[in-house]
């Protein structure tokens, strides 16, 4: 699940302040909290992130930089919150280091497929010439990703904050605010590509089932719900209506985490799975596509959206980029996209029938295309000769 708030916090105190123990320990190396994007790169920002750094960049005033801080700010960033489906949460809460770390590293590989997907489709800034105002692209994005993996009722809890900086550089080589609209619009496309990568690297590494429920939630083979009801405290109080915010457990370690864990899920009531279904590991659920793009004309990113919740366990960014590629009118940029003729999105029928579900791995997906191809050329020109005989038959009467 993908949230997106107005950061007006200059200082960042919130996000610094949480050491993330429960990640640390796992990484070892390296700690919780990283610089990411093009643009943070371009600003020189790579590695940890550091108070000073961050808090200069929050003001619009990189280190470095000749940029001077604005007097007023109402938006110093956007906190961009990507949370692992709770099956996986529980996952990464597993006694097996290994497993936890696979876990872990799989969730930062689906962030940085929705953070990349962000930054080369929806991040724009804008000029006014003339009385009208320009969307322009950016070299990329400045973000400050803050790996936590515990909530506030100090269930398991896999997140990612990514703080993206409001400042961009602009392909004129200006810095300006970035535009908010584009990414609120892209949100779903980056949410469906985070849950796609995370299932596929899980899927990669560790040899996961993944199953969906009546209602198209993925779930994980093996992960009751007992376990989940057990380990889902904050949002049963949010069901509740409660509107206590507990403060979070900070500073406690893996260990003391893992203690709490075990004894909440050996609490946990005895309650029947509901009823799931096992999904395919190797093609998407056409079915599924092509509910999801019945509007009359879908744009790129609802194609994108689509085709990734299709894959039940998962595919990579790089083979929606793919699908992507094959659409036959320009894609745009930021808020503006062309909409699409289905004939360009969905497959025919036929093809279908023929070749069976697309694969979701990108060497089988290509081979699949060029079949494709083939067999609508054949079928067209069957189709043209079928014709021309009708019309030699009409001249002769």
């Amino acid at each position: 699940m993908i949230r997106l708030r107005a950061v007006s916090d200059a200082t960042g105190a919130y996000f610094l302040n949480d050491p993330a123990r429960e990640v640390g320990d796992l990484l070892g190396s390296y700690g919780p909290r990283f610089w990411q994007g093009r643009g943070a790169g371009h600003l020189g920002l790579f590695g940890d992130v550091q108070a000073t750094s961050f808090g200069a960049l929050l003001r619009g005033q990189p280190e470095g930089s000749t940029l001077s801080a604005p007097l007023r700010r109402r938006r110093s960033a956007y906190d961009l919150i990507i949370a692992a489906p709770k099956p996986v949460s529980i996952l990464f809460a597993s006694v097996d280091e290994d497993v936890a770390r696979a876990t872990l590293h799989a969730h930062q590989g689906g962030v940085t497929a929705a953070l990349d997907y962000l930054e080369v489709r929806a991040a724009s800034s804008s000029r006014t010439e003339q009385g009208d105002r320009i969307s322009l692209p950016v070299v990329g994005l400045s973000a400050a990703h803050f790996c936590h993996g515990v909530s506030r009722s100090g269930d398991p809890h896999l997140h990612s904050h990514l703080v993206i900086a409001n400042l961009a550089q602009g392909i004129d080589g200006r810095f300006r605010s970035l535009e908010s609209r584009p990414l609120w619009l892209h949100l779903s496309a980056a949410d469906a590509l985070y849950r796609s990568t995370l299932r596929s690297e899980l899927t990669r590494s560790l040899g996961v089932r993944w199953q969906r429920d009546a209602g198209g939630r993925e779930h994980l083979s093996g992960v009751s719900d007992a376990a989940i009801l057990a380990l889902s405290g904050r949002s049963a109080d949010v069901r509740q209506h409660s509107r206590a915010v507990p403060a979070k457990p900070l500073g406690r370690s893996r260990a003391e985490l893992r203690e709490l864990w075990e004894e909440r899920q050996r609490r946990a009531p005895l309650i029947e799975n509901r009823e799931r279904h096992e999904v395919s590991r190797d093609h998407i659920d056409e079915f599924r596509f092509a509910s999801d793009l019945s509007m009359s004309s879908p744009r790129a990113r609802e194609v994108v959206a689509a085709y990734a919740n299709a894959a039940g366990a998962g595919v990579t960014s790089a083979v929606v980029a793919d699908v992507v590629k094959r659409l036959r009118q320009p894609l745009g940029r930021g808020a503006y996209e062309e909409r699409l003729a289905h004939g360009d999105v969905i497959p025919a029928s036929s093809l279908v029938r023929r070749l069976g579900a697309r694969p979701t791995e990108r060497g089988k997906l290509a081979a699949w295309h060029v079949r494709a191809d083939e067999l609508t050329r054949s079928l067209s020109s069957r189709t043209l000769i079928g014709r021309d005989r009708g019309r030699v038959d009409d001249l002769g009467r």
